[in-house]
């Protein structure tokens, strides 16, 4: 079958189905998908990859924890979004990015060449396509894979290598292993009021123990919390 590059306007013939082709005429690269044949655009990074740990560490700055991080590795990767018409995020088109879009890109984009990537970024493949056809333009846009230590834990983010924009699952504020911690914390407060409750009649005794004794669990429980862990 022959087909129509969206970019020079040639036909070039494909002998067999793929996702991806490269134009024979002007060397562009171009994805085909049920419904029509899209160009591919790319972006150059304006992170240095030294920069990388400033931006996480500034996310964790906000919650009083960046001291606490240790950066284990950063890897260049390139996540592929579609362009909408009408939509003013772009919509990820990869399933193994940790969120649903970005905000748009201001950088000028380049045509998408996999034959000059370095071996040693992952590119990572289409595989969420947004309905209809219209009006759509997919671009590669470059972050950074980091892989850092938390409290004993591994976690993984990606920034931008754009805007320096972090993305990732949530760290929770408990881990499995010390959520059993706050069970007895639980059961001496549940005591605690119950004897206030139970053996101060006078009100005002009652209500100035229950108050000390509220406000003495709020800083135990805020302390173990904010020692197990967080959620940026």
């Amino acid at each position: 079958m022959k087909i129509a590059c969206p970019q020079c306007g040639a036909e070039f013939g494909l002998t067999e189905p793929r996702l991806y082709v490269v134009c024979t005429f002007c060397q562009n690269y171009l994805f085909l998908d049920l419904d029509k044949i899209t160009a591919v655009y790319s972006f150059t990074p304006t992170v240095e990859p030294q920069q990388v740990s400033q931006y996480l560490k500034r996310d964790f700055a906000k919650l009083g924890f960046a001291q606490e991080i240790r950066v284990v590795q950063i890897l260049p990767v390139l996540f592929p979004f579609w362009k909408i018409e009408g939509r003013t995020r772009w919509t990820h088109a990869s399933a193994e990015f940790p969120g649903q879009s970005i905000l748009p890109v201001t950088s000028s984009p380049v045509f998408f060449d996999s034959q000059d990537i370095d071996f040693r970024i992952r590119v990572y493949d289409v595989d969420l396509q947004p309905p209809g056809s219209s009006g759509r333009v997919l671009y590669y846009c470059p972050f950074f894979q980091v892989e850092v230590e938390f409290r004993g834990h591994r976690y993984t983010f990606f920034v931008s290598g754009l805007s320096g924009e972090v993305f990732g699952e949530p760290i929770p504020y408990m881990s499995g292993d010390s959520t059993g911690h706050l069970f007895p914390l639980f059961v001496f407060i549940f005591v605690t009021f119950f004897v206030i409750n139970t053996f101060f009649d006078h009100l005002w005794i009652s209500i100035a123990c229950n108050g000390a004794a509220f406000y003495l669990f709020y800083q135990l429980a805020y302390g173990l919390i904010q020692k197990e862990g967080i959620k940026p």
